[in-house]
């Protein structure tokens, strides 16, 4: 056992010296020194002790208290509470639990357990009791209120500027929205949005990404600020702003202007330099957005979204066109965000080569946009690139070399007919999107795309080349190919059969999209073999007889889609892993391939439950037999059902606490079909007297 490190601040031993001097008359350890913790810790050495450390917020504290599970006995329990998330995360914790506060229901029942040694209270105490639980409570927020201001007090400037904003604005926001915003704003703002997660001062929702922060915090926060630093205007109904346009003159503090859903009569006269971020849809002149660099000393992000003038003419569209070049000339290098999405009097896009710092540029649907400057291609900091829905773009960069791309969209730019070269590696890029474009080839410089996992090239009727290179992709997950043209299924049967020696699959897709390519039964053969990794296999609307027996090779498959295959008679064994089949409109199935598919219609009745819904049905079953009944409807209700039961893992279940029996009163022939099952959860190593299924 290493020795504690001596204390280099007398201040960490403050509240420890009475209750060691305490813990001494009550096990009579009197010749230990309060001081001397090293002495104090080889005595607990061989103890089985329960450590509480209440309200840590000092790393040394924690190291210094208890510094390592060999310090105790065997059995011992630390108990740590802090307000410091990063604290429990830099010493070894084996698990954290984040304090939740009591409802009503547990709150009085608390109360009762300490006033009357019960869990309710007596009836004559009710109201009582309930005005108690009233009471403390905002005794409660106010001491609350306190300690919270203790962690706000003790973070940088940076960081409380950060959290400010989030209580005044951001709450119930998506992460990575509120984060592109706040990095205009201020340097380093994921890190310090790290920090107050850490510090408890906000939480980020696992399940949607979006930033909470509890009501006496953000209370906290609007109380913290007297200074206007962003508006966000965004009425339930579309509204009418009468104003001069000198609203914002005397605003020197405003960083964030975010404008929705009003119509102002006129545009701003001006804005101060502290603007980082302007996010304004439908600005009210569009023709005038070229004065935006005089209003503007150093911008850092802007949105210019759904810019329309609804009596635009040419003469407007180009005026607005040198006035935004003339305007992106003015800005400075650290612009990171540029958004002109439905911006309609967009008809070119200019030399962007100064922006070396864009993370995002997004042009979507801007219908008049014909032309992409070369330099768009060449933006090393660029991760998100959106040139979707521009349906009369022709233009775009031959070339990118963008090394920090991650997503490239140019889905439904009908006009657009090649996709660009890859130059040097990509090693970022994950997805691309250009469904719906009139694309011809796929060039062979994709291969430079190490982790591409998403290729979209649905409906894509011009497509007629696929590279070899394809199939050379480690990563790729996700191909969509339908509604290409035979004239294009021929050459990719030709690029799987030249890749890889017959019977190896050579590609680790795991969702094929494949509906109405015209696949034919050698298409398929070839299909199968060389995508054996699949477990997501969409065939819809193609004109194969029979499905290969190969296919019981695809050891993976889990879903299979053949609905609308009407030449289809034949369906051979299917590979045990497969979950769901869809086969609406197979008219052609012969009665054993019917009969096959009665086989394979599995559920895991988990993907019904979130882990909200899980938690708290673990929490209700109790040390005794449960009924779980279970309601299956047919859609459409015309479809037989021949038998249905309940599948139970053997592995992970004790088959003697798990019982079936059949319903007398199952009707085979309703719509809805219902099973019970019965089941137990037990402790360890208790056995249950077994107990038959009831119905």
């Amino acid at each position: 056992m290493l020795p504690p490190k001596r204390f280099h601040n007398n201040d960490h031993l403050v509240g420890l010296k009475p209750r060691v001097e305490e813990l001494m008359s009550i096990i009579n350890k009197s010749d230990l020194y309060v001081g001397d913790l090293w002495n104090w810790w080889n005595w607990l050495s061989h103890k089985k002790v329960l450590l509480v450390l209440d309200d840590v917020d000092e790393v040394e504290q924690l190291e210094q208290l208890a510094g390592g599970c060999d310090w105790f006995g065997r059995g011992s329990k630390i108990i740590v509470t802090t307000r410091n998330k990063q604290l429990l995360n830099a010493c070894i914790v084996k698990s954290t639990c984040e304090m939740k506060k009591l409802n009503e229901h547990d709150s009085l029942e608390l109360f009762c357990w300490h006033a009357f040694r019960m869990s309710q209270p007596p009836k004559v105490n009710e109201n009582m009791s309930a005005r108690v639980i009233r009471y403390c409570e905002r005794i409660q927020e106010r001491t609350t209120h306190e300690v919270l201001k203790i962690s706000y007090d003790c973070l940088q400037d940076a960081a409380k500027h950060i959290f400010l904003d989030i209580a005044c604005f951001f709450t119930h926001k998506p992460l990575e929205f509120v984060e592109d915003i706040l990095e205009a704003c201020q340097h380093w703002a994921r890190f310090y949005i790290e920090v107050l997660v850490d510090k408890s001062l906000i939480t980020i929702d696992d399940n949607n990404g979006s930033l909470y922060m509890h009501d006496l915090i953000q209370q906290m926060g609007k109380e913290g600020t007297i200074n206007i630093e962003a508006i966000i205007l965004n009425p339930p109904q579309q509204e009418k702003v009468e104003w001069d346009g000198l609203a914002f003159e005397k605003m020197n503090k405003l960083k964030i202007l975010i404008v929705r859903n009003a119509q102002f009569s006129t545009s701003p006269k001006y804005f101060h330099y502290s603007l980082r971020f302007l996010d304004w849809k439908g600005y009210p002149s569009a023709s005038q957005i070229f004065l935006l660099q005089d209003l503007f000393a150093s911008s850092y992000m802007e949105v210019f979204s759904d810019c329309k003038n609804h009596s635009s003419t040419k003469e407007v569209s180009q005026k607005f066109s040198i006035g935004l070049d003339i305007y992106l000339k003015e800005k400075v290098e650290h612009e990171t965000y540029m958004d002109f999405s439905l911006c309609e009097l967009i008809t070119e896009v200019p030399d962007l080569s100064q922006f070396q710092s864009l993370k995002t540029l997004s042009f979507r649907e801007c219908q008049n946009l014909v032309k992409v400057h070369d330099s768009v291609g060449s933006l090393s900091m660029l991760e998100r690139l959106d040139a979707s829905e521009c349906t009369k773009r022709t233009i775009f960069p031959h070339e990118i070399n963008m090394a920090s791309l991650q997503e490239l969209d140019l889905s439904h730019c009908k006009s657009l007919d090649y996709l660009p070269s890859i130059v040097g590696k990509m090693e970022y890029l994950m997805q691309i999107l250009a469904e719906d474009t009139a694309i011809t080839e796929l060039p062979p410089s994709i291969e430079n795309l190490p982790i591409l996992d998403r290729l979209v090239l649905s409906s894509c009727t011009y497509l007629r080349e696929l590279p070899n290179s394809l199939l050379k992709l480690e990563y790729l997950k996700e191909l969509e190919l339908s509604g290409i043209q035979p004239a294009c299924t021929k050459p990719l049967i030709n690029v799987m059969q030249q890749s890889q020696p017959v019977g190896v699959s050579c590609s680790n897709v795991e969702d094929l999209d494949l509906e109405n390519c015209g696949l034919l039964d050698e298409d398929l053969h070839v299909i199968l073999t060389c995508f054996q990794n699949v477990k997501e296999l969409n065939l819809p609307g193609n004109d194969f007889v029979s499905l290969p027996e190969c296919i019981k090779e695809c050891a993976y498959l889990e879903k299979l889609n053949l609905s609308d295959c009407k030449r289809l008679r034949d369906i051979p064994e299917l590979p045990s892993t497969l979950q769901q089949i869809a086969a609406e409109d197979c008219t052609s199935l012969t009665t054993e391939s019917l009969d096959r598919l009665c086989h394979v219609f599995l559920t895991d009745l988990e993907w019904n439950f979130n882990d909200e819904d899980l938690e708290g049905l673990n929490k209700f079953l109790e040390l005794d037999w449960n009924d779980v009944e279970i309601h299956f409807t047919r859609d459409p209700p015309d479809i037989s059902t021949v038998n249905c039961g309940v599948y139970v893992d053997k592995e992970q279940t004790d088959m003697d606490n798990v019982q079936f029996k059949s319903s007398d009163v199952l009707s085979m022939s309703s719509s809805t079909i219902s099973l019970k099952r019965r089941g137990i959860n037990l402790l360890l190593n208790e056995k249950p007297p077994k107990k038959l299924l009831r119905n």
